[in-house]
């Protein structure tokens, strides 16, 4: 056992520097404060550099004492993937699944406006493949937002050296611009297609938020908006058995991409 606990200022310095150090990468890097109160960061990278590279970020705490770091590469096995090695694998197929995506008239028609388009097939892949991303890494950063207020429930942030507090209120404030940032231009992609008129929108007069349990509710709701944006777009943008294009089109899929927008707004507000 540990001689003592690790602080919230070590865990939110650590959380600082992989939060810095993992950019926009959605890698398997995670950290955990265990029972004993020590601070463990585990995970999977695709390559040895990449390990370094982590690694070398953390280099001002990775002799701390009260901080274990156990980082695999992709080719390297752990007990997870060499249990997962004597698994069998069932593959299942499904009958009555759509051979397009379920926009794919409202796409091309979209796209055959513009003389600049020589391969229709090729430009609505691409035009898909840009909303899904902007839709998955607004799922990302809502993602990263949920697990900077989770893995310190139970810790009076209030409470830390006001440095550390200010490095946390600046990893909610980058995560909650690029989530505003990648709904903004999700919605920007999609209008022309579903939107030609616009829709009115109403004006709340939203209640700033004013302490870290508000923060908490706000981020928590967030995370759930940018769940069914995701679901609404995958949903319309990919081929499955689950192929729909109802909700994507609707008016209520707009106001919740211009909800989450005004929400991010509030959380970035604040962490300012």
């Amino acid at each position: 056992m540990p001689a003592k606990i690790a602080s919230a200022e070590l865990e939110i310095e650590i959380a600082y520097l992989l939060d810095k150090a993992k950019g926009d990468r959605n890698e398997q890097v995670t950290l955990k404060r265990t029972a004993e109160g020590s601070l463990q960061i585990t995970g999977v990278v695709d390559r040895e550099t990449r390990k370094a590279e982590i690694l070398a970020a953390l280099d001002s705490v990775k002799t701390n004492p009260l901080v274990k770091i156990h980082l695999n590469t992709a080719a390297e096995p752990t007990s997870s993937t060499r249990r997962r090695a004597n698994v069998r694998v069932v593959e299942q197929s499904f009958e009555n699944t759509p051979d397009q995506i379920a926009v794919d008239h409202d796409v091309r028609k979209y796209l055959s406006r513009s003389d600049n388009v020589p391969d229709i097939d090729a430009a609505t892949r691409d035009f898909s493949s840009r909303v899904l991303n902007h839709a998955y890494h607004a799922l990302f950063q809502a993602i990263e937002l949920k697990r900077l207020t989770s893995s310190f429930a139970n810790s009076d942030l209030q409470a830390v050296a006001p440095e550390s507090r200010l490095k946390w209120l600046q990893m909610i404030r980058d995560h909650a611009i690029a989530l505003e940032n990648e709904t903004r231009m999700l919605r920007q992609q999609i209008k022309p297609l579903f939107f030609s008129t616009e829709i009115e929108i109403p004006h709340e007069n939203a209640d700033r938020i004013l302490n870290d349990r508000e923060l908490d509710r706000a981020i928590e709701k967030l995370h759930r908006l940018a769940l069914v944006n995701n679901e609404t777009i995958r949903a319309a943008f990919t081929i499955s058995s689950h192929s729909s294009s109802e909700r994507v089109k609707s008016r209520e899929f707009w106001l919740t991409l211009i909800e989450t927008e005004q929400l991010t707004e509030r959380i970035r507000s604040y962490a300012e």
